[in-house]
């Protein structure tokens, strides 16, 4: 399902996935410039641990390049962590998967005009943030639902952000404001 879907976000750049049912995630969705991804009623994103380590459920294609990319959506996703964690000390990333300090299932670094709309994540594991995005400018985080054992948002440095209409029962910060 992942590599499936980074092919239709790098053909379309426009993907939404209407027909209800679980969907198995284990690799990293790259999410490049002017793209978005939709989820419909009754789609779950459930996590499944990647070979060879972690991974982030998505993260745009610049975090790795420090380039920036933008006018990025993700709407409507219910994700299932299932005890999957977004996050490895570098040390043990042998697969070069992880960006040092990124840490989130949703993790963006290096980006302009994100909104992230209608998401829910009811298991969020002890190491891993639901959303986490650093080096941004203009974002909006609404209508989420985030519980678990770590941050709900963690945002690192930027500017112009709104983030509204959240339910968050999390046993560390529900929203970090870190820069």
């Amino acid at each position: 399902n992942s590599k499936i879907l980074n092919e239709l976000l790098e053909k379309y750049h426009h993907v939404e996935i209407t027909e209800p049912g679980e969907y198995l995630l284990r690799d990293t969705i790259l999410i490049g410039s002017n793209s978005s991804l939709s989820f419909g009623e009754g789609v779950v994103i459930r996590r499944e641990q990647p070979e060879g380590g972690n991974s982030y459920l998505s993260t745009n294609k610049g975090a790795y390049t420090r380039t920036y990319d933008e006018n990025i959506s993700i709407i409507g996703l219910h994700l299932i962590c299932d005890g999957v964690e977004s996050y490895m000390p570098a040390a043990e990333d042998t697969c070069n998967r992880q960006i040092p300090g990124l840490r989130g299932h949703l993790s963006f670094f290096y980006i302009k005009n994100l909104i992230i709309r209608n998401i829910t994540a009811l298991d969020l594991p002890p190491k891993s943030f639901g959303i986490q995005v650093c080096t941004f400018e203009n974002i909006i985080i609404e209508n989420t639902r985030i519980e678990g054992r770590k941050d709900a948002v963690h945002l690192g440095t930027g500017k112009n952000f709104v983030i509204r209409n959240g339910f968050y029962k999390t046993f560390d910060d529900p929203i970090a404001l870190n820069a």
